[in-house]
């Protein structure tokens, strides 16, 4: 495209036109799932992550092999999602182009929301906060079996009203214009 020439954006054309031709709104979410390429410091956090993510990974298999848990196994597929999650979102895939594509920054929203999940695991290790985090952990199984319960009865309420008014004899023709 002609006018849309980017020197000084690591951007690729293709991404840099679909920024160009979004509202502002837009174009701010857009441009917050790019990674500055030009930046050192975000080139030196995407390979501290791959290098991190592979080590642990590397650690955690070991350990795995030298105990053969099934407390450890769950554990290390845990860790195992969440350093792949990890590595493949600060990973380009599209040659120079450091553009985080959709998918890339689904897995970044999973491995943040996983790791902060594994923060609050290891943070019941601490007798300080443990306690709390225990009661965190039972009063959320209580809600889920509520949740369950609850569930069940408006499905059946539901099924139940709809039988009960429902009227074969009685034939809407939906027209769609």
């Amino acid at each position: 495209m002609v006018g849309l020439e980017n020197t000084t954006n690591p951007m690729c054309g293709e991404c840099y036109s679909k920024l160009f031709f979004l509202s502002h709104v837009e174009r701010k979410r857009e441009a917050a799932m790019f990674l500055d390429a030009g930046s050192v410091g975000s080139l030196i956090l995407a390979i501290l992550t791959i290098v991190v993510g592979v080590g642990c990974h590397l650690f955690d298999t070991s350990q795995l092999l030298s105990t053969r848990s099934l407390y450890i196994l769950f554990d290390w597929l845990n860790k195992l999602l969440f350093y792949t999650m990890s590595i493949a979102f600060v990973v380009s895939f599209k040659g120079n182009c450091w553009c985080v594509t959709s998918w890339q920054w689904e897995l970044g929203v999973l491995a943040m929301f996983q790791g902060w999940l594994n923060l609050i695991v290891y943070a019941s290790k601490f007798p300080l906060i443990g306690i709390y985090v225990i009661m965190l952990a039972r009063v959320f199984y209580t809600f889920l079996k509520v949740v369950l319960l609850a569930s069940f009865l408006v499905i059946a309420f539901g099924l139940s009203f709809y039988m009960a008014f429902y009227d074969p004899e009685i034939k809407v023709n939906f027209v769609l214009h």
